[in-house]
């Protein structure tokens, strides 16, 4: 069944009623209502309705009824513009009633999602991006019952015990402004500071860099303008500012900025404030850049917003103020080389360029790249995840660009390397000095089929360690 998605208007709810029966929900959920109860044991279902039927407050009844009656057999979630006619995010659910008295206890469901650069290969042979079983009785033990788990569970479950960021930082909005009415048309951004308005940051373009802050604007904080000030208002003190709308489609959704001085900003960011003595900015600025924050976000929604809640509740390493240091080191070392070749880019744009006589003095985009692996690989160390988890993890950026960072970024290991190595490791001159074909160009082994076949052998299993 494919029910509408829309609410019932004023004209349909009085022709229900006066047909003896009253509708209290939308039209998929009150649908779905009646389907369940005239299901008969052993009956099959399968329906697709909005996402919010999987997870959002209305639908709850509805999918405690189905976990306590219900065996489900799979929960497909999809993005939105997949069916004609429905923008909005869809789900296929399918599931079987059980017999009176049987009981669920070890009923494995199968949760899969696709996301929107993932459709062409489901279209083709049905491929999803995440694919899994989690028992019924964990989703029945979830308070809001929802009937999903987060894309990488397993490295989410990994880190439950793990602090947040909220426990090391303040997590909000900017400066939510009143309405156009209220304020009798006073602009409260304008396209350059002046009197009255103080230097500060409205928003972000697709193209933001994360290396740089955003554009600056002119922002009022007069207090009569302000609806609710948040965290907006200027402090003078270093934080970290956050795309609120998603800067992609793809899991590298969030662009974390370092603002070292304070400015006021707009409800469009989110802003982090630390509130812990030797948790550093730039610390912050790495975590949230890396791609563990990236992917709990993208984990949690396929929908338009980063919201501050899911923001605030990514998991910081357990670490010490050495290693903590180590990666603010390379965290500078990454801004000030990708902020020199962006300043070089743009300089050659210019008609008046002229190619300096030291070329060397221009880092290259694959100089650039090396060291942004350099601070994801120290960041992720950090975590200590297994390394199944870790590769896990890193494959879930597989086919997707991550834009903004000042150089050419695609995949973190080759599509046909199966090797299961951290990535600290896999970077590591001594690593990629160690393959097979390095190894015998420097022995120079070509005459010997056995001494080749030997390092092969050597190598293999140094991999499976």
């Amino acid at each position: 069944s494919n029910p509408p998605f829309e609410k019932f208007d004023r004209t349909d709810k009085h022709r229900c009623k006066a047909a003896g029966f009253e509708v209290r929900h939308k039209k998929a959920v009150e649908l779905l209502h009646r389907t369940l109860n005239r299901l008969h044991p052993g009956s099959v279902f399968g329906v697709v309705v909005p996402q919010t039927v999987v997870s959002g407050p209305e639908a709850r009844a509805i999918r405690e009824r189905l976990l306590k009656d219900f065996d489900i057999l799979e929960v497909c979630l999809f993005p939105g513009k997949v069916f004609e006619f429905a923008q909005i995010e869809t789900a296929i659910i399918l599931g079987r009633r059980r017999a009176e008295g049987q009981g669920s206890v070890s009923h494995q469901v199968h949760l899969r999602a696709v996301g929107e650069h993932g459709m062409p290969a489901f279209r083709h042979h049905y491929a999803t991006d995440s694919d899994g079983y989690v028992s019924q009785r964990r989703l029945m033990e979830n308070p809001g019952l929802e009937l999903k788990v987060a894309a990488l569970d397993e490295v989410w479950q990994a880190l439950k015990s793990n602090q947040r960021i909220r426990d090391v930082a303040l997590v909000g909005r900017g400066i939510e402004f009143k309405g156009d009415d209220e304020r009798s048309g006073v602009p409260v951004v304008v396209p350059k500071p002046k009197p009255g308005y103080l230097t500060g940051y409205a928003g972000v373009s697709r193209d933001q860099t994360i290396f740089t802050t955003p554009p600056e604007r002119g922002i009022s904080t007069r207090q009569e303008l302000i609806g609710n000030p948040g965290q907006g208002l200027p402090t003078g003190k270093p934080q970290l500012l956050i795309n609120r709308g998603r800067t992609a489609r793809s899991p590298w959704r969030i662009k974390a900025m370092l603002d070292n001085h304070g400015k006021p900003v707009k409800d469009n960011l989110v802003v982090i404030q630390p509130t812990t003595t030797g948790i550093q900015p730039l610390y912050l600025w790495a975590i949230l850049n890396s791609p563990l924050a990236c992917a709990f976000v993208a984990s949690r929604t396929m929908r338009k917003h980063n919201y501050e809640g899911f923001l605030s509740e990514i998991p910081i390493p357990r670490t010490d103020d050495k290693a903590r240091c180590e990666v603010v080191r390379v965290a500078q070392q990454y801004r000030q080389i990708a902020l020199k070749r962006a300043e070089v880019v743009a300089a050659r744009r210019s008609p008046l360029f002229e190619e300096p006589k030291n070329a060397s003095a221009s880092p290259s985009d694959s100089e650039v790249r090396d060291v942004l692996l350099e601070l994801d690989a120290s960041v992720m160390r950090l975590y200590a995840l297994p390394v199944r988890l870790e590769r896990q993890l890193l494959d879930y950026f597989r086919r997707h660009e991550r834009r903004g960072v000042g150089c050419v970024f695609g995949d973190y290991f080759p599509a046909d390397f199966k090797s299961l190595v951290p990535l600290h490791k896999f970077i590591s001159p001594a690593y990629r000095g160690s393959t097979v074909e390095d190894v015998a160009a420097r022995m120079k082994p070509g005459e010997s089929v056995e001494v080749l076949a030997g390092l092969r052998a050597a190598s293999d299993a140094f991999r499976e360690e």
